[in-house]
Parts: structure tokens; C-alpha cells; sequence
């Protein structure tokens, strides 16, 4: 089945989705804030949002599509300015997701997250993540 991709240039976010059967539509939701979304002590701490995400059904619009079998793979690029943000934390440059009511750090054992240094113009690398079901988690840079 064909692989779907869709890039979010002013955010620096590339959502890449497997064909499972269906088409999909990936939507950016306006307004993300980190605005009374508090981290966890002793968890993931964010400091930059980054995108809300929301993949629907394009023959069933506005049905969701919250499971994904293979997954998805989101790229979210970071600046040099986040990793000196991670640094004077003292903590690494880390990629997170708000649940609904909390944040999630994501990690390589859960979420397949990985960084990639790439300096091109305004940005540092990439992070990237896989999920394979969410409910539109938003997603921010922290540590």
C-alpha cells in the first residue's frame, strides 16, 4: 500500500503515514500553546510547542484514525536555540506529547525516538518519533 506524506513547513514537522487501507488526512490543529498543559515533576519538562496533529479518514471525513498498523513516523526538526534551551537545563534535548492530561516523554523503547543532527539554515537536526495510535497528542521540544 502506497505511503502518504505531509509536511508542515512553518513548524518543521514531516508526518509520514503507511497505507492501511484508507486514505489519510493529516490536519494540523490551530492554537497548540503549553498553556495549562504543566509537566509532571520529575518528568518531561517542555519549553517549546511545537504542532497538535489530527489524521482522519479522507472517504469518512471527519472520522479520526487513531490506530495505525504500520506506524507513523513524525519528524519535528529543532533549532540550535533547543538544544541550548536542553543544555542550560542540563538535561538532553528531549521530544514530548500532551495525552490530554498530562505530558509523555517519548523514548526509544516506546516511541522509536531518536535525534538526528543535521544543521541546515535555521535548524539542528531532526527528532523522530513512531506512534502507532494516539488520540491527536500535541507535541513539544523540552527535557
Amino acid at each position: 500500500m502506497a505511503l502518504g506524506r505531509k509536511y508542515f513547513r512553518t513548524e518543521g514537522v514531516v508526518v509520514k503515514h503507511p497505507g492501511i487501507g484508507k486514505t489519510l488526512v493529516v490536519q494540523r490543529i490551530p492554537g497548540f500553546t503549553l498553556i495549562g498543559k504543566p509537566p509532571v515533576p520529575g518528568g518531561f519538562v517542555p519549553f517549546r510547542a511545537v504542532i497538535d496533529l489530527n489524521v482522519v479518514d479522507a472517504a469518512n471525513l471527519p472520522k479520526k484514525v487513531n490506530k495505525f498498523s504500520p506506524p507513523i513516523e513524525v519528524k519535528v526538526r529543532f533549532t540550535p536555540a533547543d538544544l541550548a534551551q536542553a543544555a542550560a537545563l542540563g538535561k538532553p534535548l528531549s521530544l514530548g506529547y500532551w495525552d490530554g492530561t498530562q505530558w509523555v516523554r517519548c523514548t526509544p523503547a516506546t516511541h522509536g525516538f531518536s535525534l538526528i543532527t543535521k544543521t541546515s539554515g535555521k535548524y539542528a537536526g531532526w527528532g523522530i518519533v513512531k506512534f502507532d495510535g494516539w488520540g491527536d497528542p500535541g507535541k513539544g521540544w523540552g527535557t
